[in-house]
């Protein structure tokens, strides 16, 4: 988990094996392909990377990232950059 100060604000993220995910358990939300085909196929909102989210709140296993609330739209935009497919060139 990634907190934000002043504002206390909490992202959650999971690493997974070809990146680290944004995620949300309300609403179920994971930036990896798996959440994005299993939402388009079956109207699940469903991955591993949830499961694991769920499993590490239940146990109260996982790390917590400080980080300034002026560090969160970097935070994001590398986050969200890292999962982008490559861009195919002209």
């Amino acid at each position: 988990m990634h907190t934000f100060e002043p504002s206390g604000t909490r992202i959650w993220t999971v690493v997974g094996r070809e990146g680290e995910y944004l995620v949300s358990d309300d609403p179920p939300l994971c930036t990896c392909p798996a959440f994005y085909f299993s939402l388009v196929r079956t109207k699940k909102r469903e991955c591993h990377h949830l499961l694991a989210l769920d499993l590490a709140k239940r146990h109260d296993h996982f790390s917590t990232t400080p980080g300034h609330d002026e560090e969160m739209s970097i935070f994001l935009s590398l986050l969200w950059g890292r999962n982008l497919p490559p861009q195919e060139s002209d």
